[in-house]
């Protein structure tokens, strides 16, 4: 009698396995650390854009800088205060 052989099985040692264990465990470090990088130049970019974008509105008169400004985005031409709006809560 012949014993039955399994076809697609190969016999692997501890070595290789713990190889591709730490092989597979180095290419998520340096797949995190791309990411990263790319986060971090993805979040610069916004960033540069964010602070073009609020220079045109200001330059505008559309938004008040908030250094310059106390916290009021409005801008002092468009919001006086008259007689007529004075206590209006509604």
């Amino acid at each position: 009698m012949s014993t039955p052989h399994t076809i697609g099985y190969i016999p692997a040692n501890t070595g290789q396995e713990i190889g591709v264990m730490f092989g597979f465990g180095g290419a998520m470090v340096l797949a995190m650390c791309g990411y990263l990088l790319l986060w971090k130049v993805g979040n610069k970019r916004s960033a540069r854009i964010e602070n073009e974008r609020r220079e045109t509105l200001a330059q505008k008169g559309i938004y008040a800088s908030p250094s310059t400004d106390s916290g009021n985005m409005y801008n002092e031409k468009s919001e006086k205060v008259t007689s007529g709006n004075v206590g209006y809560a509604g």
